[in-house]
């Protein structure tokens, strides 16, 4: 069980780091001034370490919420949990920065919001992935 809640979320860490550098590239092409040299990878990082915390909360609340298969998850509930599961993995990093509360709010909220996109991406791929294997693969068991 908790070799598939690591798996979750290294699954939805490649999410967040392929969200990451698509941002990073429109930007680039749109203002080539405002992507600094070293922020692509400091992006990869940053929201590599966010996908994977998101995931692993995610996969727990899942398993939790005793869905041991994705297949009894429909894609709200999915956007549900995973917005949930990137919320908590939010807590830790609200007092960062020099912005203030509000903004660190703000900036959280849409994380999470993102998270919850990303893990109902997660969700379709995976049904997509094993429908195309030919066998339903329990997703926490």
């Amino acid at each position: 069980m908790i070799r598939k809640i690591a798996g979750v979320g290294v699954t939805l860490s490649v999410l967040w780091i392929a969200a990451a550098g698509l941002l990073t590239l429109v930007l680039s092409i749109a203002d080539p001034d405002s992507v600094d040299p070293g922020e692509p990878a400091m992006a990869v990082m940053v929201f590599g370490s966010m996908g994977l915390l998101s995931g692993i909360v995610f996969g727990a609340l899942l398993w939790m919420a005793g869905h041991r298969n994705s297949f009894d998850v429909s894609l709200g509930q999915a956007l549900g949990w995973g917005t949930l599961g990137s919320a908590i993995a939010q807590l830790p990093f609200l007092g960062h920065g020099d912005q203030g509360l509000v903004a660190n709010l703000q900036l959280a909220a849409l994380l999470a919001v993102v998270g919850g996109v990303l893990a109902t991406v997660w969700l379709a791929v995976n049904r997509r992935w094993t429908r195309r294997r030919g066998a339903a693969a329990p997703l926490l068991s």
